[in-house]
């Protein structure tokens, strides 16, 4: 990828180039728009100490409507509810050091050695796990001190990822990517201008959601207790509008939409 003062020119993987007025970066917590003009990924991630996998799994436990959560110190499993009868999706999310991609045909043994002894329904759901290999990463944060240079900008995870443990991921990506459309829409000739203020915007809101979910992760033993006790009391009624403020607030990033209650009744 080369820049000038006149737009971007792009080599594909298969050799062939096209040019284009800007480039967004929309490529997930390994972009690698990030690594062609911002340079290599260690340098911009926050690792949480925790690993992640996921994959489907039959709904032995019969848990169809539900989204239950099996906590011990340090690890976790998850099952969450799908819109395919019987199916469920088992989530692992368990402490570990940081280590690149692992190879397919390991993540079973990787993932079955980090759940020894595990109680619930854990071994059955390991034993749904794919041998063929499944979505496994590092529970990780980007953190840039800019989203973009010269024609390029980053959205999402690209630049500002939450992790899964924000339950806001995808969410504020769709609002990265509205926000810089109206930025580009307010500043047609100047791609400076409406990267800055698309950046400015959201930045304050990303930072505070990844600081709120670097404290969602797994407790080791001495804060088992009180996270339990905790979970126990945001679920309650009373405790809602709590609950909303951390996994998503009343308030939206996005512009307040026009009234036209008026001019429906015209």
């Amino acid at each position: 990828m080369q820049q000038s003062d006149g737009g971007v020119e792009v080599t594909f993987a298969d050799g062939t180039q096209e040019g284009f007025e800007a480039l967004v970066g929309a490529d997930g917590v390994h972009s690698r728009t990030r690594e062609l003009v911002f340079g290599s990924e260690p340098r911009w991630t926050r690792h949480l100490g925790f690993s992640m996998a996921c994959y489907p799994v039959p709904d032995t436990a019969g848990l169809t409507d539900v989204r239950a959560h099996f906590t011990e110190p340090g690890r976790q499993t998850m099952l969450y509810p799908t819109d395919t009868v019987g199916t469920s999706v088992a989530l692992s999310l368990y402490r570990a050091q940081p280590h690149g991609s692992i190879p397919r045909p390991e993540r079973v043994a990787r993932l079955r050695a980090a759940y020894t002894g595990s109680g619930w329904h854990t071994p059955e759901l390991l034993a749904h796990a794919p041998d063929g290999g499944f979505f496994m990463d590092t529970l990780t944060q980007i953190e840039m001190p800019g989203w973009h240079r010269g024609r390029v900008a980053l959205i999402g995870d690209a630049c500002g990822a939450l992790t899964l443990t924000s339950a806001q991921g995808a969410s504020v990506a769709m609002a990265g990517g509205y926000l810089l459309a109206e930025a580009l829409a307010a500043h047609p000739r100047d791609h400076a201008a409406a990267f800055a203020a698309y950046e400015a915007r959201l930045r304050p809101f990303v930072a505070e959601r990844q600081r709120r979910a670097r404290g969602l992760v797994p407790a080791a033993r001495a804060g088992q207790n009180i996270q339990r006790m905790v979970t126990r009391l945001i679920l309650r009624d009373a405790c809602a509008p709590l609950l909303r403020f951390g996994f998503g607030d009343t308030r939206s990033i996005l512009p307040t939409p026009p009234n036209n209650t008026k001019e429906t009744e015209q």
